[in-house]
């Protein structure tokens, strides 16, 4: 990088090995390149109001998101490693994780505690996919399109799953949209302006 020109000089070079979004570099003036990067495991570690540590699970792998039941015993995590995305449940009393999907990230619980949704990735795009807890069953596509989307939430009264849709900065960016959960899968915009809701 040249400081008066404010150009990049040289081409571009791979440094060997590889960087997770934890990695941090600093450079120094002689061009020795200094990267640090986290590697201890995460783990989930609950306190009660007092500060008194209650339990604790290492997490399967580094942790993208995360998400409680409805009744705080199990949790879905998503993980992310090399580019993948995995959608993992904890079973947080006997400290059991089970992986569940892959390519599938940002999970949403039901209210009853039964279903979960979350947005499956793939090479067209990311759409919004529901599957049951229990059971080896496959995730069922709610909402499949060509636009990038990404699960948010499940309404308390379990009647729509919220997702944001992105679009460009010249339309309507990140907007957010309900899914209904019975009848027909017809997502209707509940808030869409130039800002990224």
């Amino acid at each position: 990088f040249d400081i008066d020109s404010g150009q990049l000089l040289g081409p571009p070079m791979t440094i060997p090995g590889t960087a997770s979004p934890r990695t941090t570099f600093s450079a120094s003036a002689n061009g020795v390149l200094a990267i640090s990067e986290l590697t201890a495991s995460q783990q989930l570690v609950w306190h009660d109001r007092n500060g008194t540590q209650m339990g604790s699970v290492v997490a399967p792998k580094e942790l993208a998101a995360l998400t409680l039941s409805p009744d705080g015993e199990m949790a879905l995590m998503a993980t992310l490693e090399a580019g993948t995305y995995e959608l993992w449940l904890v079973d947080l009393t006997r400290g059991v994780s089970t992986k569940l999907v892959t390519n599938a990230t940002f999970p949403a619980w039901s209210p009853d505690g039964l279903r979960f949704a979350y947005t499956n990735m793939s090479a067209d795009g990311a759409d919004v996919y529901v599957r049951s807890v229990s059971g080896s069953q496959e995730g069922t596509a709610w909402l499949a399109t060509k636009e990038l989307k990404s699960v948010t939430g499940w309404s308390p009264d379990g009647k729509h799953v919220v997702f944001s849709r992105y679009r460009t900065r010249e339309q309507t960016s990140q907007d957010i949209w309900l899914l209904p959960a019975t009848g027909e899968r017809k997502p209707t915009v509940h808030l869409e302006s130039k800002a990224r809701e």
